[in-house]
């Protein structure tokens, strides 16, 4: 049993490696074929990690016959990402940065985005330790629950409050759990 199989070799030239990546995913996009029948045959490993990112980029599953390092991937991002807050006492500059990296990402189910308990850590004013979570977003609960319960404020205004009441709560508790 043989099988043939017609390659075709071109050469091109680019204005430095992202260029040349980029050439060569479009010369793959435009020969249509599929991306399990393509093979990128690297002379660096520089190459090999632009070709990662991108491919990262462009939503396309790609294998490396040499592995990743868990530095250029999410969830080792992540995890490194974690250690350092805890070395840095818990810094919640550290963690909003985590979590806007997009590294560390909420659950859907939880009721809110990483941006959004990012934005709350800062407008609660948390600064360092594994307590500054709860007592920050505790006082910040306390004065959305008080905007809520405002007789002077319009009805947009005291239901804008309830919702920032829940979404802290929500965020408070999926913190201090994380912290836990």
């Amino acid at each position: 049993l043989q099988a043939t199989v017609k390659t075709k070799i071109a050469l091109f030239r680019a204005g430095g490696r992202e260029a040349e990546i980029e050439e060569v995913f479009r010369r793959i996009l435009i020969s249509g074929a599929s991306l399990d029948q393509v093979e990128i045959a690297c002379a660096s490993d520089a190459h090999i990690a632009l070709i990662w990112e991108k491919a990262l980029r462009h939503n396309w599953p790609v294998t490396v016959e040499s592995g990743i390092p868990a530095a250029f991937t999410h969830p080792g991002r992540a995890l490194v990402g974690l250690c350092d807050w805890i070395e840095t006492d818990f810094s919640a500059g550290h963690f909003r940065r985590l979590l806007q990296s997009g590294d560390l990402r909420v659950a859907e189910d939880e009721g809110f985005t990483a941006g959004q308990a990012s934005r709350l850590l800062a407008r609660a004013e948390a600064g360092w330790g594994r307590a500054t979570y709860s007592l920050a977003l505790g006082r910040l609960h306390k004065i959305y629950e008080s905007h809520a319960a405002d007789d002077n404020a319009s009805d947009d205004d005291r239901a804008e409050a309830q919702t920032k009441v829940e979404l802290t709560g929500r965020i408070r508790t999926w913190i201090t759990g994380l912290v836990a």
